[in-house]
């Protein structure tokens, strides 16, 4: 565990479904932790902090998102992107990605600028999420 004393976490996430933990951090790089032996994987391909991240419900995959504006669903077992989303994508958020939720099937982030996403977990799909003007509805645009 000695990644673990070299940085300080964004944010940790317990998968449900395995002893594993998974943490990101300031240096761009997500660790995921076996609880029982120790051991750590390492994910890399953000270029800026992790400034947040989470296990889908079922555990089959770890999502996260930085301040460079890219969002990543890993296969957790594999340590490979199953997806990237960048800025260069017109659909995708422009600025610091700062929180994210998922069901397992969507994803929901949001931006330092107000701006939200959802992105559909299988397909990589963005579609925009942007509230009316009356301050009441929430708008899905394709």
């Amino acid at each position: 565990m000695e990644e673990m004393t070299k940085t300080s976490w964004q944010w940790i996430d317990w998968n449900a479904h395995g002893p594993f933990i998974a943490s990101g951090s300031p240096d761009a790089i997500v660790y995921m932790y076996n609880a029982n032996s120790g051991a750590c994987k390492i994910f890399a391909g953000h270029s800026e902090s992790v400034a947040c991240g989470s296990f889908t419900n079922d555990g089959k995959q770890l999502i996260t998102a930085s301040s460079d504006g890219t969002m990543i669903i890993w296969n957790p077992k594999t340590e490979t992107p199953l997806h990237r989303l960048e800025p260069k994508d017109a659909r995708f958020h422009q600025s610091e990605i700062t929180c994210l939720a998922t069901d397992g099937n969507i994803i929901l982030s949001g931006d330092a600028e107000g701006g939200a996403r959802v992105v559909n977990i299988k397909s990589g799909q963005v579609n925009i999420l942007r509230l009316a003007v009356n301050g009441q509805q929430l708008i899905l645009l394709d």
